[in-house]
């Protein structure tokens, strides 16, 4: 589905984070992005959303060359990306709003026909159940935990059914039970839809939950992707069994020593 061809990229006056680079994701394959502070994690989930636009070479998904933000992409981000006006149920609905405004024109929303106004509310409504915030649908992200933001960003973005959903840091700033609730609905989420999910972490315990493959940058340029292959990603209770910390050891060593 992603096909990266001799990435190169530097911000202006800066050294370059990406040359020569080259890496294939298919289709249903779920990837952890890992590496220390200013590696280049979220800039490389930015390219991969058409947000920034390489200096060099190409990124490729589904065929066609990511050159701007594509309609079958879903973004969730850290910061949750919420609108302080709006309630929950207008945040998660704010996709639509977006689409119904373009129509489906194939750039700025699917091409195809328009889905009516009871679907949209049923698909909305549906995320807002499962991850646990119907009963805060008339309330504010100012009244919200910092928890029921994240899921609100998440009903938002999932409701739109995404082919490829990419995640900046998603679950690092919440309390640890949340955290693993929510790592535990994603998991479940790709299995049921086979999206093809890239999710940037700075966390080796979550890069081996949710990642069957692991993509792990390094400080400087990087010219050769270095992936670990994750058989664990996944499974149940994966903490407890040897070959999880076999795993963490020599991923712990990939990033020298870091994390």
């Amino acid at each position: 589905m992603i096909e990266i061809r001799t990435l190169g990229f530097a911000y202006a006056g800066q050294a370059p984070l990406f040359e020569g680079f080259d890496l294939s994701i298919q289709q249903g394959e779920a990837w952890a992005v890992i590496g220390p502070s200013g590696c280049g994690k979220t800039t490389f989930l930015y390219l991969l959303a058409g947000l920034l636009v390489p200096a060099s070479g190409e990124i490729r998904i589904e065929g066609s060359p990511i050159l701007r933000p594509r309609p079958g992409t879903g973004l969730v981000l850290q910061d949750h990306g919420l609108l302080p006006w709006s309630t929950v149920e207008e945040n998660a609905r704010l996709g639509w709003v977006i689409r119904d405004f373009y129509g489906p024109d194939g750039k700025h929303s699917p091409s195809g026909t328009r889905l009516g106004k009871d679907k949209v509310t049923k698909k909305v409504d549906q995320w807002l159940e499962r991850l646990q915030i119907a009963s805060v649908r008339n309330k504010f992200p100012s009244q919200l935990s910092r928890g029921q933001r994240q899921r609100t960003a998440i009903a938002r973005t999932l409701s739109l059914d995404p082919d490829l959903l990419l995640m900046d840091e998603p679950f690092s700033a919440l309390d640890a039970a949340i955290r693993e609730d929510l790592q535990k609905t994603m998991r479940i989420y790709h299995r049921e839809f086979c999206t093809t999910n890239v999710l940037v972490t700075h966390d080796i315990e979550e890069a081996l939950l949710t990642g069957d493959h692991i993509l792990v940058l390094q400080t400087g340029c990087n010219r050769k992707a270095r992936v670990m292959e994750n058989p664990l990603a996944g499974g149940e209770d994966i903490r407890s069994k040897k070959e999880f910390q076999q795993l963490f050891n020599t991923l712990r060593l990939m990033l020298g020593g870091n994390g």
